[in-house]
C-alpha cells in the first residue's frame, strides 16, 4: 500500500494508541475510574476502540493492539 494512503490514518493510529493507553491506566493506577478515559464512560471508550480498530483496512490494522487483546480488555470488565 502506498505511503500516501498510510499517511490517511496516521490520526487514526495516534488515536488508537491514545486509547489502548488508557485503557491500560485504567486497569492499572488508574484504580478503574472512568475520569482516566477519554470518553470517560468504560463501554463507550471499548465501542470507539473497536470501532477505529474496524476502519482500518486488513493490510494496515495496527499490529500492536488486535482483537484479541481487545476482547482481553472487555472481558476485565465483566
Amino acid at each position: 500500500m502506498s505511503n500516501d494512503i498510510e499517511k490517511s490514518f496516521e490520526f487514526s493510529y495516534l488515536m488508537l494508541g491514545r486509547l489502548q493507553k488508557d485503557l491500560d491506566y485504567y486497569f492499572g493506577n488508574g484504580k478503574r475510574s472512568d475520569k482516566t478515559l477519554y470518553y470517560q464512560d468504560i463501554n463507550e471508550h471499548l465501542e470507539e476502540v473497536k470501532k477505529l480498530h474496524a476502519s482500518f483496512p486488513d493490510d494496515l490494522k495496527p499490529e500492536w493492539l488486535t482483537l484479541e487483546q481487545i476482547a482481553e480488555y472487555e472481558e476485565k470488565v465483566l
